[in-house]
């Protein structure tokens, strides 16, 4: 008996199922491209860094930068601050602590296939054009890689450039 609740007991349960609030092929996708954003270490001049990120029910952004006005990070107690750097570090501490408050019932969102059915899902590596926010073409000159649903990576090419 902990708090006067006796192990196995129903604390609470819920009149109604819950509903899905988001398309599971979106989540999947937005999943990846919070990866991609870690392992590739994108930046906006280093004058702004973002770090988001969630494990189940807890979903936390960072923001590390300068209020009043565009400055660059580029010489921070001897680093360049990106996302993957101080905003990273910071979500972890601050994760562990909210995620061992909710008595570490963290849960992975699985992937799923557009019709929400968990799956494996079939994903293609993209190269994106960061101008136009479309897949790129030979041309364009600012680009990132991330993993999309097939069937979002099948839009039109950048023209921009």
């Amino acid at each position: 008996m902990k708090n006067g609740i006796v192990a196995g007991e129903i604390v609470y349960e819920p009149d109604r199922a819950g509903n899905r609030a988001l398309d599971g092929a979106v989540v999947k996708t937005a999943g990846s491209m919070l990866h991609d954003v870690v392992e590739n270490r994108t930046t906006q001049a280093y004058r702004a860094a973002w770090f988001v990120g969630y494990s189940g029910d807890p979903c936390t952004a960072v923001w590390v930068g300068r209020p009043d006005g565009q400055v660059s990070m580029t010489d921070v107690h001897g680093i360049r601050v990106t996302g993957g750097s101080f905003p990273a570090k910071i979500w972890q501490r601050f994760m562990r602590v909210a995620v061992s408050a909710h008595d570490g019932a963290a849960t992975a969102i699985p992937s799923a296939s557009a019709d929400g059915d968990p799956q494996s899902g079939a994903q293609v590596k993209v190269t994106i054009c960061i101008d136009t926010l479309l897949p790129a073409n030979p041309r364009c000159p600012n680009t990132v890689e991330i993993y999309l649903d097939d069937a979002l990576a099948q839009r039109s090419i950048c023209k921009e450039h």
